[in-house]
C-alpha cells in the first residue's frame, strides 16, 4: 500500500508489515516511492491511495475508513499525477494495469 502527500508517495517499511514486492521494490529503487511510517492520521491527510503487485501493477484506492471512525471515509484522486506516472512505470516493464 502506497498513500501520496504534498507531491511524494510513501509506503510503510517492511519492519511495520508491509510485504517486500517487487513492484514496491522497484518503484523505492526509482525514487518513486519512499519507505516511512503511515498513520490513520497520514492516510486521512493523502491525496491518493494505492495497492502494487506484480499481477496488477499500480491499482488506486478510491476511498478508506478506519473501522473505529465514526465519520466518513476517506476518498481519494484516482487519477493522480504520482500514481500516474507509476502506472506509467510498471506498463512499460509488460505489467498488465488493473484499474
Amino acid at each position: 500500500v502506497l498513500i501520496t502527500a504534498d507531491g511524494h508517495a510513501v509506503t510503510p517499511p517492511v519492519a511495520d508489515g508491509a510485504l517486500p514486492g517487487t513492484i514496491r521494490g522497484y518503484l523505492i529503487e526509482l525514487g518513486l516511492l519512499e519507505e516511512g511510517p503511515i498513520t490513520i492520521s497520514d492516510v486521512e491527510a493523502g491525496t491518493a491511495m494505492a495497492s502494487t503487485n506484480a499481477l496488477h501493477g499500480v491499482r488506486p484506492v478510491a476511498s478508506f475508513r478506519h473501522l473505529q471512525a465514526s465519520g466518513p471515509a476517506t476518498s481519494f484522486q484516482l487519477d493522480h499525477p504520482v500514481l500516474r506516472r507509476m502506472k506509467d512505470v510498471v506498463s512499460s516493464l509488460g505489467v498488465l494495469q488493473l484499474g
